[in-house]
């Protein structure tokens, strides 16, 4: 199959980003969102270890709040899946039929994530998932979770644990290395889809271990708190989302520069994570 010619917008999309001016698009700056969402998963294995990633992914297809990140998945899976169908009973409509998968999802994911209606594309997923099981053995793998590797904006994943070391969820947190700001979302699960909120007065303490330096991620406004998409983040005097510099007129151009690496720990209250902090890949 030629899947530089099917799938080019789609593959694009895995690696894009926004253009950002450190806020929301409702407040007048210009954050606009040409590549759409990322694959946030490992795509390495056999078929049988592929399978079983996307009939995971597959099985819990249709969540609003997920339903972007899981189409660019599903096309990544079937990507790599389709240069692995020589084993099948018949190689050539097994990966036929794949890159129509990957097609079809690229579709539903850009779909999802431009707020356009969704039945259409996403029936068409289905559809063609369940011819491409029908061509491929190795589809009857049973649903293992994947191994994801970014968060659904492109950002860092780190673990969440409280005081006495318990894992308690999830944070992505991501650094645009062309502006220096950070975003960061916390999430009772690995895919930050169950928000984890905390008050809107929270300030969570990112200290860099590399430059030996700390900056504080707040709210942008009590009211609204608008990520860089314009989507509200706040219930009942509640957020999952945090930013700096924000409003706050602090030095972010010490973040700037797409070699930035540093070891990092988060503090959240009494939530702390660890993890290697680097900038979003465009």
């Amino acid at each position: 199959m030629r899947l530089a010619s099917l799938l080019l917008i789609p593959l694009l999309a895995a690696c894009g980003d926004h253009h950002h001016d450190h806020g929301p698009a409702a407040e007048g700056h210009d954050h606009g969102h040409e590549h759409g969402p990322a694959a946030t998963l490992r795509t390495e294995g056999d078929a049988d270890a592929l399978w079983a990633n996307l009939n995971f992914v597959a099985a819990r297809l249709g969540n609003p709040a997920t339903l972007a990140t899981d189409g660019a998945n599903l096309a990544a899976l079937a990507i790599a899946l389709e240069s692995l169908a020589a084993k099948a009973p018949d190689p050539d409509r097994a990966a036929g039929m794949l890159a129509n998968l990957a097609r079809a999802a690229g579709q539903l994911a850009h779909a999802a994530d431009e707020g356009e209606p969704v039945e259409e594309p996403l029936a068409r997923v289905r559809q063609v998932l369940d011819l491409a099981r029908r061509l491929d053995p190795a589809s009857s793998a049973k649903p293992a979770e994947p191994a994801y590797v970014s968060g659904p904006s492109g950002g860092v994943l780190a673990e969440l644990r409280d005081a006495s070391g318990k894992p308690v969820g999830w944070v992505e947190v991501k650094l645009h290395g062309d502006a220096g700001d950070l975003e960061l979302w916390l999430a009772r699960d690995i895919r930050i889809a169950d928000p984890l909120t905390v008050p809107v007065a929270t300030v969570a303490k990112l200290e860099l271990l590399g430059p030996a330096r700390t900056v504080e991620l707040r709210v942008r406004d009590a009211q609204s708190n608008k990520d860089e998409r314009g989507r509200v983040t706040v219930a009942d005097g509640r957020t999952p989302y945090l930013v700096f510099p924000g409003e706050t007129g602090a030095d972010a151009s010490w973040l700037m520069g797409e070699g930035f690496r540093s070891r990092a720990r988060l503090s959240v209250g009494e939530l702390t994570a660890e993890f290697e902090l680097v900038p979003h890949s465009h």
